[in-house]
């Protein structure tokens, strides 16, 4: 259960683009389902016929999608400025590692105003989001990247110990686990 956990949550799938994960659905449940179904959104739908019809049918059901960022500007040199998708906790993004969905997905980090340029009194408040940006080190974002791009976080899931994992997206991977 471990590794299929693992597997699920090392997937980008912020809502609305959880394509990568509907994929790795798909191939796990093709051996087991009668008929498989995904409708316009994208949510997949498998039935499974029992040995007997049942009075009321059962159904299991889990998110596949992730929380993440979405990109709202570029700036002239470079940097993201992004929105939420989902509930994201801004008080965790400040140097956050995350991969920018674009054709060809890049690495940025999630930054600020470094302390020593702030005003006086200004270096222990919260940062709000409208003053964070992620940098990606490319001058040129604009030539590769689109306003509207999602953005995951890049933590890969980890074992810690007593076999706990510790992952990104466990909430509603692990949903998708369970019913796998």
């Amino acid at each position: 259960m471990i590794e299929l956990m693992k597997q699920l949550c090392a997937l980008p799938g912020p809502s609305g683009c959880e394509d990568a994960v509907r994929e790795f659905v798909l191939e796990k449940v093709k051996p087991f389902a009668d008929e498989i179904r995904t409708d316009a959104i994208g949510n997949v739908m498998v039935f499974r016929k029992g040995k007997k019809a049942l009075e009321r049918p059962v159904v299991l059901c889990a998110h596949m999608d992730e929380v993440g960022v979405i990109i709202k500007k570029i700036t002239d040199d470079g940097m993201l400025k992004f929105g939420f998708v989902g509930g994201v906790d801004p008080r965790m993004l400040l140097g956050g590692e995350v991969t920018i969905l674009a054709d060809e997905p890049l690495y940025g980090v999630v930054s600020c105003m470094p302390p020593h340029l702030l005003k006086a009194g200004e270096q222990n408040k919260a940062v709000p989001i409208d003053q964070m940006a992620i940098d990606t080190g490319l001058l040129d974002a604009k030539s590769r990247i689109r306003v509207g791009t999602p953005i995951v976080f890049a933590q890969q899931p980890i074992k810690l110990a007593g076999g706990q994992l510790c992952s990104k997206c466990l909430d509603d991977r692990a949903g998708v686990a369970a019913i796998l």
